[in-house]
């Protein structure tokens, strides 16, 4: 195969039945039927041969019987690897993306660069996510009932540094910040 293995791969899968496929119940109305087509490619320049996997995603309404389709494609070393664990990789990935990365961009400013030095830049990342996942712990693991009670991310820090900076029995601020008085 050429450097075009997504297109050369396509073309295989186009002209073959899919080798596996699977029914879920995704809530009480909607069912997901996942077909896997796969093969394994040559690459110039890469030494082990490619295993490329094809999921076609057919989610269909019981109640109004539309379905909605979705494609999703994987190159891996992988060849031992179960295709309903790449799916499910697949999945938890956007989790992950839709839930870390959106926060840590929108609550925690990971969209602003504060250093300039790779150096730099690494270790200001690396303590925003260290501070997230502290804070991800307090709140699914210290607080009563966090997610039964829906309670606001942004509600919560609010109130932390409310108290932070309030007044000691001497009258001066237990932690002050400078910025907030």
């Amino acid at each position: 195969m050429s450097l075009n293995i997504v297109k050369d791969a396509k073309a295989i899968f186009k002209s073959s039945v899919a080798s596996t496929s699977w029914i879920f119940h995704k809530t009480s109305t909607k069912k997901v039927k996942i077909s896997v087509w796969e093969t394994s490619v040559k690459m110039n320049g890469v030494t082990e041969p490619l295993r490329f996997i094809k999921f076609s995603e057919k989610t269909t309404d019981c109640n109004t019987n539309k379905s909605k389709y979705n494609q999703m494609l994987i190159i891996t070393t992988t060849h031992d690897m179960a295709v309903k664990t790449f799916y499910k990789i697949i999945h938890a990935r956007w989790g992950i993306e839709n839930n870390i990365f959106r926060q840590l961009k929108t609550e925690w400013h990971m969209n602003h660069g504060f250093i300039h030095h790779k150096n730099g830049l690494e270790a200001t990342l690396m303590f925003m996510i260290i501070s997230f996942n502290l804070m991800q712990l307090f709140f699914f693991r210290r607080m009563n009932n966090f997610r039964s009670r829906k309670l606001l991310h942004i509600e919560i820090l609010e109130r932390i540094v409310k108290e932070m900076v309030s007044y000691d029995a001497h009258g001066g601020y237990l932690i002050d910040t400078g910025w907030y008085h």
